[in-house]
């Protein structure tokens, strides 16, 4: 008959088993597994949530809207020798909503200028001389919409406003020069501050800006003569949005 140790009570004496008998389950606390279903069903709809704004911008694709110049004309435009000018023209303006679902609201602060560029440093670079400048009307522009804006600008300006800038205090020369000649560089610079309208609901939280420059060189600035636009070319960027 075998003696059990007094010491050391049960089956196995001194030499107790280190690992659980087969069968045996550890229990778990039941909050660690409430965390672990919360975590997966988050990352769920995570998932789901991406999927929707996927599928929502391809459907709905927006495209930035494009502006063209289409048409400019001298109302008014008389160069002192002194350089003391006073210009009116009037710029046509293209705008083209390409968007399906999504409509354009144009507020107060879209604004035109049009510059004299003037060409005049060694490394290509030009400065600007604004000569005349106006507003674009307040709108609302539908979706896949092509709209024509006249706008109507004014500006008096003073020798002191050629010659205010780095490196400027030649550019009254240099207009007066062009203005002579059948080559005269400009830049329409067009500014526009967009409210968004998504299928049928305005985001009123966000505001979107562009900016696009129109570089051209036209034949004169005479009032009652027919102003020739060459060499264009377009650079727009988007401007940071506003709350």
């Amino acid at each position: 008959m075998m003696v059990q140790d007094q010491q050391f009570p049960g089956p196995h004496g001194r030499n107790a088993p280190r690992y659980a008998p087969a069968g045996a389950h550890r229990s778990r606390h039941p909050c660690l597994k409430c965390y672990c279903w919360c975590c997966c069903g988050l990352f769920v709809l995570l998932l789901l949530f991406a999927g929707v704004v996927a599928a929502g911008f391809a459907i709905i694709n927006p495209s930035y809207p494009k502006y063209v110049i289409s048409d400019l004309t001298s109302n008014a435009f008389n160069l002192t020798e002194d350089f003391n000018l006073h210009a009116r023209f009037v710029v046509t303006v293209v705008a083209n909503n390409p968007n399906k679902y999504i409509s354009i609201v144009y507020g107060k602060d879209s604004s035109l200028d049009l510059s004299f560029r003037n060409e005049t440093f060694r490394n290509g670079s030009s400065s600007f001389v604004k000569l005349c400048s106006g507003m674009i009307p307040e709108f609302k522009q539908p979706t896949t919409n092509i709209t024509s804006m006249k706008i109507d600008l004014k500006g008096d300006l003073t020798k002191g406003d050629f010659t205010t800038g780095k490196n400027n205090s030649v550019a009254a020369a240099n207009f007066n020069d062009k203005v002579k000649s059948n080559s005269i560089p400009l830049v329409v610079a067009v500014k526009t501050r967009l409210n968004l309208i998504i299928l049928g609901k305005e985001i009123n939280h966000m505001q979107v800006g562009i900016a696009t420059n129109c570089s051209m060189d036209v034949n004169t600035l005479s009032a009652g003569k027919e102003i020739k636009m060459s060499n264009i070319t377009y650079y727009s960027v988007v401007l940071n949005s506003h709350p």
